[in-house]
């Protein structure tokens, strides 16, 4: 039932600055609950300008740094970059959450919402207020697992979380018992253009074979792709969603709709981000993972999808020794490309409207 402007929901979205996965799938549920009729203060800092494009535009963005980033490197996370990041973690955390409860668009909320500011758990329990973290996985998890060094950080951010009052996690979560209170939904991702729409404006054949390399790797591994022999070859197209140095690789005209190509690709390789590995599996798309050694959420990931042969997973240095001769066994190993149900923006914003009418 559409709620009358008298009895709005007043919703505040604390987003992770690391990556932008978190925004999208935090806007899919941010925009059905505008549509719903719910106001929205959506809070982030490093995303905003893809925030910007693709959220409602009744939507209010707040610009505020929600704490958490990883250093990263080629081959995963630079463990000593991002430990001296989280130093003296825990006094800006404590900043933040005065900070937080003296601001006004946090007072006014009547529901939290995070993807996954687990100090949102803390407001929760000061201002009595429900909190709804949305995540396939939590910060103190990846920390611990990270290096033993992040655990007095690790057991402070596992208190905060602790206050949450509903954890919504979607397929391939990491490890759900760690999660409070929680209750799965299906995945999250925007609905892509047609895919023959895309081909056509990209100006590929139908028998083309579109390549994308995806999902923030590109980011990473921009250096390497000076030695990777992707040469041109009749009838492959690569593209990528960021810049790369080679003249054969082109760049996607339309990064923030990134979403649209992969939909239109025959095959996408990426590092495995969880964004990456949930509009594969939700259109029905081949992946190939090169797996980082640092980073133990894509890790995990890459094993999760192989174990139910969702994916080809091999690490980075297979590729750039051999990308053709590893492209060819992801094109043509026996693959489940069944589309998995992707709602699970709706059942969300369901969810937090009966939250709330509580």
């Amino acid at each position: 039932m559409k709620i009358t402007r008298s009895e709005k929901m007043n919703c505040l979205f604390l987003v992770s600055d690391e990556g932008y996965g978190h925004t999208v799938r935090q806007s899919c549920i941010a925009n059905e609950l505008v549509k719903k009729g719910a106001k929205i203060t959506f809070q982030c800092r490093d995303p905003i300008p893809l925030a910007t494009k693709i959220l409602d535009k009744r939507i209010k963005i707040n610009e505020y740094f929600n704490l958490i980033r990883l250093v990263k490197r080629e081959g995963g996370v630079d463990v000593e970059r991002t430990y001296n990041l989280f130093q003296n973690y825990i006094t800006r955390s404590k900043e933040w959450i005065r900070d937080m409860l003296n601001s006004p668009h946090v007072l006014n909320a009547d529901l939290i919402v995070t993807d996954i500011v687990e100090e949102a758990g803390v407001l929760s329990k000061e201002l009595n207020k429900p909190a709804v973290a949305i995540s396939h996985f939590t910060w103190h998890w990846l920390l611990r697992e990270l290096d033993p060094k992040f655990e007095e950080v690790s057991q402070y951010l596992e208190e905060c979380l602790s206050g949450i009052s509903e954890f919504l996690y979607p397929p391939f979560s990491k490890h759900p018992e760690q999660f409070p209170n929680s209750k799965p939904i299906n995945l999250i991702v925007r609905k892509p253009r047609k895919r023959e729409e895309v081909r056509e404006e990209l100006g590929n054949k139908d028998d083309d074979i579109v390549i994308l390399f995806a999902g923030g790797g590109t980011s990473v591994w921009r250096g390497l792709f000076s030695s990777i022999n992707v040469n041109k070859k009749k009838g492959i197209v690569f593209l990528a969603d960021l810049p790369t140095v080679s003249d054969n690789i082109k760049q996607v005209p339309k990064p923030f709709r990134l979403h649209d190509y992969i939909n239109t690709s025959d095959l996408v390789i990426s590092r495995g981000g969880y964004g990456t590995i949930s509009e594969t599996l939700a259109y029905g798309i081949r992946h190939l993972i090169l797996v980082e050694e640092n980073h133990p959420e894509a890790i995990e990931n890459a094993k999760m999808l192989k174990k139910v042969n969702r994916a080809v997973v091999r690490n980075l240095n297979d590729f750039l020794n051999n990308p053709y001769d590893l492209i060819e066994v992801a094109l043509n190993t026996k693959m489940n490309l069944s589309p998995i149900r992707s709602d699970g923006h709706i059942q969300a914003a369901n969810r937090l409207f009966q939250i709330w009418e509580k």
